[in-house]
């Protein structure tokens, strides 16, 4: 897609969960195959999005382009012009630029049609929509007409792993090991004092799933852990206060 949309402009809509990450994964592939990443935030007003789009794009341009960018924001020609003059700026940049735009679901008719004259722009450009699940039927809605068939990609974000999660830790933290389902991926024997749950049900509940009967629905119920040990809460009674 990236090789496609250094001849032509190309739109990838990016569906994920909210809060998991997609922007900086998408950034981080962008910047690593040699791309610009300029993120933005969608809002309805064509001339609020072309003005964020060409301030955090004066951070990847050089100090001559830089003036040229002044003097786009401090223009009042009008929306329809400055797209005009965004496109003349991307091409004498000569670099590959992706216009990355979170919260694409809040995109309205204008600011959809100021991206699909976009689409048309003879520059390597690629725009990247990052939306929910939900918002991707209204996204595609808007930019469906505008795309031509082929150039309107879908991919949806990876969800989170046990360890990009393990990542986050410090450390010296403790990571309970657990042997679950008959997996035979055990670390070793658990803290002598590790607090157990209340009520735990499946080890992967709360470490990560490891095969299909860890589903709610499972029947038998997963086994215990490996080196979990067996607790159970206590039946004996406080003796009553008297009055």
């Amino acid at each position: 897609m990236l090789a496609r949309a250094r001849h032509e402009v190309q739109a990838l809509i990016y569906t994920g969960r909210a809060a998991s990450g997609r922007g900086d994964l998408l950034g981080s592939a962008l910047r690593a195959a040699g791309w610009h990443a300029v993120g933005v935030t969608a809002v309805p007003s064509v001339a609020h999005l072309l003005a964020s789009l060409v301030l955090q794009l004066r951070e990847h341009l050089p100090a001559a382009l830089q003036a040229e960018a002044d003097a786009l924001l401090s223009s009042g020609a009008g929306p329809e012009r400055d797209l005009v003059a965004l496109c003349q700026l991307l091409l004498r940049l000569g670099q590959p630029v992706a216009f990355v735009l979170r919260g694409a679901e809040s995109l309205t008719e204008d600011t959809a049609r100021a991206l699909g004259f976009m689409l048309n722009w003879p520059a390597p450009l690629l725009l990247a929509l990052i939306t929910t699940p939900q918002g991707e039927r209204r996204v595609r809605a808007h930019l469906g007409s505008a795309a031509a068939p082929g150039r309107l990609i879908t991919a949806e974000h990876p969800p989170l792993s046990p360890a990009a999660v393990a990542a986050l830790l410090p450390p010296n933290a403790p990571r309970p090991p657990w042997r679950c389902c008959g997996s035979p991926k055990a670390g070793g024997p658990l803290p002598a004092r590790w607090p157990p749950p209340p009520t735990w049900g499946c080890a992967a509940a709360w470490t990560r799933p490891c095969a299909p009967c860890c589903s709610p629905s499972c029947a038998p119920p997963c086994p215990t852990p490996t080196g979990w040990p067996h607790w159970r809460p206590s039946r004996r009674r406080l003796p009553r206060r008297r009055p």
